[in-house]
């Protein structure tokens, strides 16, 4: 790849509080800030980033829209003094459809039927294959406009998670099976 990504999931916020799934835009993009503890966990990492020589001002931010996402964003565009977030909707959430607002305890059927079978919709959920289509389709984008740049991409957890799958030569529908990404960790997408 012509230039370095790094993804960051949001910090922790008041769906993760709340043990809910919040994937629905009309929701997502107006409400579930982030708890205080979201935002130190989003501080520290990025302070551990700008300590290390790894990001700084020249640094690229290009976010989903949800308000977890956003926030996160502004922290990070705020402590690294960039001029602007880039938001695309490309980065949303994965869409987990009649299950949005219920229990995260849901998450496991999904992600035990994404092992079966990547272009399941059950439950009206966006498919593994969905997933890595937008985003794939982003980072595809990124390689043509932009060179040699450090590009720091805030999303979801499954949204990352199936990233990191592709990026890392794992079928996406075994998402779940490479390290999980925590809420405010920042990781290099490809090393």
């Amino acid at each position: 790849m012509k230039n370095r990504y790094y993804i960051v999931r949001h910090g922790r916020s008041e769906a993760n509080q709340k043990k809910i799934i919040v994937s629905d835009p009309a929701i997502g993009t107006m409400a579930y800030s982030l708890t205080e503890e979201g935002r130190q966990e989003v501080q520290s990492a990025i302070s551990e980033m700008i300590e290390r020589g790894v990001f700084d001002g020249s640094t690229r931010i290009i976010s989903s829209d949800f308000q977890r996402t956003r926030e996160t964003a502004e922290i990070i565009r705020a402590m690294l003094e960039v001029e602007t977030v880039h938001f695309e909707p490309r980065l949303r959430e994965r869409y987990f459809g009649l299950l949005d607002g219920l229990s995260n305890s849901n998450y496991d059927a999904v992600w035990e039927a994404d092992l079966v079978n990547p272009e399941h919709k059950n439950d009206d959920v966006e498919s593994v294959y969905e997933v890595a289509m937008r985003v794939m389709e982003l980072i595809d984008e990124l390689e043509e406009r932009h060179s040699n740049e450090n590009i720091v991409l805030v999303s979801h957890g499954d949204t990352l998670q199936i990233l990191q799958a592709i990026c890392t030569g794992h079928s996406p529908s075994q998402h779940r099976n490479i390290n999980h990404i925590e809420t405010g960790e920042i990781r290099k997408l490809m090393s």
